[in-house]
Parts: C-alpha cells; sequence; structure tokens
C-alpha cells in the first residue's frame, strides 16, 4: 500500500512537472502537444529513496520510482507524464509509466523495469527490453509486471531510443 501511495504522490509530481513543461497550443480548432525541455531545467520529482555507490563519490545516486532515460538527447524528444505502481490482485507489482512525444514524427523507445526490494537489493532479474510506439505529439504507456508476489518495494524503468 505504501508503494501505491508513494506512487501516487509521485504520479502527481511529475503530473504538475510536465503541466509546466508541455502545454497544448490550438492550430485553426485543433489541439497539438507541445513541449518546452527548458522548463524542466535542474529541477527533479522527488525520489521514494535511491541507489548509492558502495564506494562515495564514485556515481550519483540514482532514484527510485521513477523512470532513468539512458541517452541524454531523448530527454528533449520523450518527457515523462506520470510513472508509477500499484499491487495486482494476485500481489504482483505492477509498473506503468505514460510517455509524450515532442517530436512532429513517430518515435519508438524500449524501456525496461529493476524490481527492487525493500532492502536496495535487486530481487529478480530485470525484464527484457521492452519496445513503445508514441506517434507524433501522442502519448504512449510502457508497462510491467513483477514475477514475484511481495519482494518488489520499488522500482526503476529504463528508457533509451529502440534499438
Amino acid at each position: 500500500m505504501a508503494a501505491f501511495k508513494s506512487a501516487a504522490v509521485l504520479s502527481a509530481a511529475l503530473g504538475l512537472a510536465l503541466t509546466s513543461a508541455c502545454g497544448t497550443a490550438p492550430t485553426t480548432g485543433m489541439r497539438t502537444t507541445s513541449c518546452n525541455a527548458g522548463a524542466l531545467g535542474n529541477g527533479s520529482v522527488p525520489a521514494n529513496g535511491v541507489l548509492d555507490s558502495q564506494i562515495p563519490g564514485s556515481f550519483s545516486p540514482i532514484p527510485l520510482d521513477q523512470i532513468q532515460i539512458l541517452e541524454p538527447n531523448l530527454i528533449k524528444q520523450v518527457m515523462v507524464q506520470s510513472a508509477g505502481a500499484g499491487r495486482t490482485a494476485t500481489q504482483t507489482m505492477h509498473v506503468q509509466a505514460r510517455m509524450v512525444n515532442c517530436t512532429d514524427a513517430p518515435i519508438q523507445v524500449e524501456a525496461r523495469t529493476h524490481f527492487i526490494a525493500a532492502s536496495g537489493a535487486s530481487n529478480e532479474p530485470i525484464s527484457a527490453w521492452k519496445r513503445v510506439y508514441i506517434p507524433q505529439r501522442g502519448l504512449g504507456v510502457y508497462e510491467e509486471f513483477s514475477l514475484g508476489t511481495v519482494m518488489a518495494d520499488k522500482f526503476l524503468i529504463e528508457m533509451r531510443t529502440a534499438k
């Protein structure tokens, strides 16, 4: 339940961040999504914990319950609208993320999920890369389910350009 509440707070915060960064501009009676990557600045959504390095300073902390975009050029092309998790009826963790394509062409991304125990340890193999097709100026949704039931406490989604 705590993971679901954290996911709801995270989704709300991401939604607020995207509201500032992504608006709609009417053109001849139609609405088209437009994005402003500059509005993102150096701000970040509060993490629900982080993965720290065992050797202090060897890498920056990695926020959990969020999406990590692996390619800097992808950040201006695809923005995260929301990310969160909840439990299914069988108690597996269901992770879902919604992305906005800020370009004038369809784009393909791939995402995978790390399911992480409360201790910070990985508790199951990383999921396979899944391809997500996002239409021009449209939305795409990525989702994944954990294999185990109650071990997964947090998640980290990695996203890259489709290979």
